[in-house]
């Protein structure tokens, strides 16, 4: 690798190739801060551009070369700006993949970089090159369990990704959508086809992406969410309105006492109704121990779940 950018005397940044990996999303309001900041020192980090037969092609600083196009640069050294010259460019005579290589290395210690981001480029990577997920975590240092940990994101709906990408919500809420896409399908698999339960699956889960924005919920808020909505699906399985009625017709989610307590928890009482089967309430106490009072009175407790009757029925268990 050689830096050959005092043998250049002008770099146009408009007849820049396309980078090695472009941004899928850049924050408009980060790149005038970083403007901002090059107007007034000049650049602090180095762009790097790989020679190739067409031109040269950017390999790392794609957002410093963004900010110096707001700034209405045009060329390097800038006649507008005296103080940013070619000291902060590297002209990298190097291979593809080397250059591939060094554009993941960078990318991976930049704090935008979303995670959805990162896998969709390591995934092209490895495809492109015969790579596997431990070659991956060698090149930017980090573990196997991180590398694999990022491209389950890409498992997530469509537009929960993008929530990542445009920092709607955080990585961490990402890993957390993952868990709730696996606890319905541990509930679901066995009355779903396949196609079938990739759609009630998505169906329910983006539900709750969108009521995360909404409320402006963070990850932690969104992981008691989740857990509380595994603990409703595990105690309503003591009800046989769960699983089958007495025809032993499968039941869809959105019938269970779970979905019904986590999703409505101010209409829950209203819509009980005894079961068809053993004609008994699916809130009834005789169904409880110690740990299932204790969870529901919390419960219910914050957010006001029960009308009088049924707090009165509580107080004289």
């Amino acid at each position: 690798m050689s830096n050959q950018a005092e043998k250049k005397t002008k770099i146009d940044l408009e007849t820049l190739l396309e980078p090695y990996y472009k941004r899928l999303h850049y924050e408009e309001e980060r790149i005038k801060t970083l403007a901002d900041s090059i107007k007034e020192h000049g650049l602090l980090q180095n762009i790097g551009l790989k020679k190739t037969s067409k031109g040269l092609k950017p390999v790392f600083g794609t957002r410093r070369i963004e900010a110096l196009r707001m700034l209405g640069v045009k060329t390097i050294p800038s006649k507008k700006y005296p103080h940013i010259t070619l000291d902060a460019v590297r002209i990298l005579d190097i291979s593809d993949f080397e250059a591939e290589k060094l554009a993941h290395i960078e990318n991976e210690h930049r704090r935008d970089w979303s995670g959805v981001e990162k896998a969709l480029s390591w995934n092209d990577f490895m495809e492109k090159h015969g790579l596997n997920q431990e070659d991956m975590a060698r090149i930017v240092g980090k573990s196997q369990s991180y590398i694999s940990q990022k491209i389950s994101l890409l498992q997530l709906p469509k537009e929960i990704q993008n929530g990542i990408i445009t920092r709607l919500i955080s990585d961490k809420h990402g890993g957390e959508f993952l868990r709730m896409q696996n606890l319905w399908k541990t509930e679901l698999e066995t009355n779903f086809n396949q196609v079938q339960l990739r759609e009630e699956i998505e169906k329910v889960v983006v539900q709750e992406y969108k009521y995360v924005v909404e409320n402006n919920l963070s990850s932690r808020e969104l992981r008691e969410r989740i857990n509380s909505l595994r603990y409703c699906l595990t105690r309503a399985k003591i009800c046989c309105i769960w699983t089958k009625d007495f025809e032993n017709e499968p039941k869809l989610p959105e019938q269970s006492i779970g979905e019904m307590l986590w999703r409505d928890p101010d209409g829950f009482y209203t819509k009980m109704a005894p079961c068809d089967f053993c004609n008994l309430y699916c809130l009834d106490s005789r169904f409880w121990n110690e740990d299932d009072m204790d969870f529901f009175t919390r419960y219910s407790l914050k957010h006001r779940l029960f009308p009088q009757e049924v707090s009165t029925s509580l107080e004289s268990d």
